[in-house]
């Protein structure tokens, strides 16, 4: 995307979280169990897309609602999920390094309802 790369682009902040997994216990005796842990905050644009985009994507990365701009991060995997304004975005496919240049992550995230 063209246009500025400043602090001033980002006007949200979200949090980053990453799946754990932990194996059943002999207290609950079931499998396993999927918690998420903050690992970093960060100034985000988020953006809902259009029906248009989401047609184009569909047969891609399924049912992808909102696109996420924010500084290169090299932390951030598919699977990993954002927390934003209360809402939880799912990151469907891999972070894409805008232009190539480490300046700029973008990310195809689905909205949890």
């Amino acid at each position: 995307m063209a246009g500025k790369r400043g602090s001033g682009r980002y006007g949200h902040r979200v949090t980053l979280q990453s799946p754990t997994n932990t194996g059943p216990t002999l207290a609950t005796r079931r499998g396993v169990t999927q918690t998420w842990t903050n690992y970093q905050v960060v100034s985000a644009r988020v953006e809902t897309m259009s029906a248009r985009e989401r047609t184009m994507l569909s047969g891609m990365l399924g049912e992808a609602t909102h696109s996420v701009s924010m500084r290169y991060n090299t932390l951030i995997e598919s699977g990993h999920r954002l927390l934003f304004n209360g809402r939880i975005l799912t990151v469907l496919g891999p972070p894409i390094d805008v232009d190539g240049a480490h300046g700029e992550t973008q990310l195809t995230c689905k909205e949890n309802v």
